[in-house]
């Protein structure tokens, strides 16, 4: 049985689980990017952890990799996404 039988093919219900690290650097007046990061405590400061769990759910797999997408392309309005293509 393959995985297409087994997972209910690609009209199944998807989730996309996008893990991210979280590190916040200091922007030299050179446009250089500060090698060290605030620290955890430092982000326990602001409430913020290291890493976040995104979801991204769809009816469908095509609909829950446009949907990701979609969420970059609106994250990407105010800062820069690496690893997408097209976005």
């Amino acid at each position: 049985m393959g995985i297409m039988n087994h997972s209910g093919g690609a009209k199944a219900p998807h989730v996309a689980l996008i893990t991210m690290n979280i590190k916040i650097h200091e922007v030299m007046e050179n446009g250089d990017i500060n090698p060290r990061h605030l620290s955890k405590d430092d982000l326990d400061t602001f409430g913020v952890s290291e890493k976040a769990l995104l979801r991204v759910d769809g009816f469908d797999r095509f609909d829950c990799v446009k949907k990701m997408l979609e969420f970059f392309q609106k994250i990407s309005a105010d800062g820069h996404v690496e690893g997408v293509k097209d976005v």
